[in-house]
């Protein structure tokens, strides 16, 4: 199988770490190299991939793994030239520096006759329901793109497709988590334009 990306995408609490974690645990049990990363500027500031629950309305980290924090293209190319790898788990996608693209083309060029995946998982959209990031460029390169829905959190009934921010200012990267943001179905998401 050659080089090929993977996306898994969706709103904020859609289970997009749980699902690159899951990557993670079995390219693992069939004895594959994985090295997981995540960008620099992200809301958790320990080097971990962390999937979480919502347990009564409490967020509760339920499967951590430990990530690098990449901040530069030179550090993110000496993970990937690394031929021992078989798995590039990325987290936060949204949250990657535009050079990631060029990266990335170089990545499945470079190892094209390899079997080697990159599993990145990161938000599609924006709080405006506006693209995210290089996410959109991403999924254009991918060889599968998985969108995920949560729940949403405010009707509780129908898929929540889109996130919603609750509080904050009006840039487009403000890290936060529960409180800061919920999943909403597209009945219950609202504009939100500021404090």
């Amino acid at each position: 199988m050659p080089a090929s990306i993977r996306v898994e995408t969706g709103p904020m609490f859609s289970a997009k770490s749980w699902r690159l974690i899951d990557h993670i645990m079995r390219a693992e049990h069939r004895d594959e190299k994985v090295i997981a990363i995540r960008p620099m500027t992200d809301r958790h500031p320990e080097p971990y991939i962390i999937a979480r629950r919502i347990v009564g309305g409490v967020p509760q980290a339920a499967e951590k793994y430990p990530a690098r924090i990449v901040a530069t293209r030179k550090e993110f190319r000496l993970i990937w030239s690394d031929p021992t790898i078989s798995l590039l788990a990325i987290d936060e996608g949204q949250f990657l520096p535009d050079w990631i693209i060029s990266e990335l083309q170089m990545t499945l060029d470079m190892r094209r006759r390899e079997k080697f995946l990159i599993v990145v998982a990161g938000l599609n959209m924006d709080y405006k329901k506006q693209p995210f990031g290089p996410m959109p460029r991403i999924m254009a390169m991918a060889a599968v793109v998985k969108v995920h829905a949560g729940v949403c959190m405010k009707c509780k009934h129908r898929k929540g497709l889109y996130t919603q921010r609750l509080h904050g200012g009006t840039e487009q990267k403000q890290p936060g988590d529960f409180g800061d943001y919920e999943v909403r179905c597209g009945i219950c998401h609202f504009m939100f334009t500021g404090d």
